[in-house]
């Protein structure tokens, strides 16, 4: 604690809710950056009791999650007992969900619009038997959860419907929203495409937009 600043630190801390917030921003950080972080002694350093730990010392790690992980503690932590782990969830929260899904699946063989058509009837049903205009987080999650899954196909490595050779790993048809895919078959490396796809891409799109390596 003492070679990494953060005893230092909390020593300007009188009040625990202030100490509390520095060794959670702290963990966080050290967690994803390591403890050996040479940005580390420098921003705990710096990092005075009126200061906020996340934002203000800079401690918020990558993407800003140190900052979400903290609101969502304080959310859970302020309702009353028996409402942790719950809340309504909406048709469209349901939507969001399974369209964040289906804009990362490697797979082109899922049927969506079916998928779409029975999550719709579950969550009418479970709806209903809350008398609610939405479902349960706590209660009711899982079984939508199950709806969904029954759409996807089975995970496999290397062998099955799915997946017949490593080169068909992440299926056969180009999808622009994912990442960067090297193809396997030729050796040394000269090809550029995206995942779920082996279309050569380095003649039609800037080697800005693809990922291409020699």
């Amino acid at each position: 604690m003492k070679k990494v600043g953060l005893r230092d630190a909390l020593s300007k801390r009188t009040k625990r809710e202030q100490r509390d917030s520095l060794e959670f921003a702290t963990a966080m950080y050290t967690y994803n950056r390591g403890v050996f972080d040479t940005q580390l002694i420098q921003m705990l350093n710096g990092c005075n009791a009126d200061m906020d730990p996340c934002t203000d010392c800079k401690l918020d790690g990558y993407g800003g999650h140190t900052t979400d992980i903290r609101i969502v503690c304080k959310a859970v932590d302020s309702v009353p007992n028996k409402e942790v782990y719950d809340y309504n969830l909406s048709k469209e929260d349901v939507e969001y969900f399974i369209s964040t899904i289906q804009s990362t699946y490697p797979f082109n063989n899922v049927d969506w619009k079916t998928l779409r058509s029975d999550v719709d009837t579950a969550y009418d049903y479970l709806k209903s038997q809350r008398n609610s205009n939405a479902i349960s987080f706590r209660y009711d999650w899982r079984t939508l959860l199950a709806v969904i899954r029954m759409h996807l196909p089975p995970i496999e490595y290397f062998v099955g419907d799915q997946v017949k050779t490593f080169q068909d790993y992440w299926g056969g048809v180009l999808n622009d929203d994912l990442g960067p895919y090297q193809s396997v078959s030729n050796f040394p490396f000269k090809f550029c495409s995206t995942s779920g796809g082996r279309s050569n891409l380095c003649s039609s799109k800037s080697h800005k937009q693809v990922h291409y390596s020699k």
